[in-house]
């Protein structure tokens, strides 16, 4: 079991300049318990910050919400407007860019997060809703023993 909570505090924690741009919001919540392994997730994270990070404007918040049931939602800005509906699903396939001479990535980091959702029997979706990107992560709570 891992508190999804400490993972998310721990992953911002690995942005130096822009960890001010990360807000997380846990709505009271200290602990969140899901069925999980601490460093998998912990990549997860990081790539989903990362991602959200790079394919934002430099001057807009990342939003983090961690609801008591194990989701988790990462919001950002849209920067590129090449980015629409219909290619959100795309986004989690091994090397897919969206625009390859922007990117210096090999287009790995979400469809490592999509092997690690998967392994954790979590559910992984995104959306464009007007000018925001969201993604969900969505894992089976653990009840709390600790």
């Amino acid at each position: 079991s891992a508190d999804l909570v400490q993972v998310v505090h721990q992953a911002i924690q690995l942005f130096n300049k822009d960890k001010s741009r990360l807000h997380i919001h846990t709505f009271d919540k200290k602990e969140v318990w899901i069925n999980g392994n601490e460093n998998y997730l912990l990549i997860a994270i990081r790539n989903l910050l990362e991602n959200a990070l790079l394919n934002s404007l430099a001057t807009t918040p990342i939003d983090i919400r961690i609801y008591k049931d194990g989701k988790l939602t990462i919001s950002n800005t849209k920067q590129d407007q090449a980015l629409t509906q219909d290619k959100i699903d795309q986004i989690f396939e091994k090397f897919w860019r969206l625009n390859k001479n922007k990117y210096v990535g090999a287009g790995l980091g979400l469809s490592i997060v999509k092997r690690i959702a998967e392994a954790h029997q979590a559910s992984l979706c995104a959306n464009l809703t007007e000018e925001i990107f969201n993604i969900y992560l969505e894992f089976k709570p653990f009840p709390a023993t600790k």
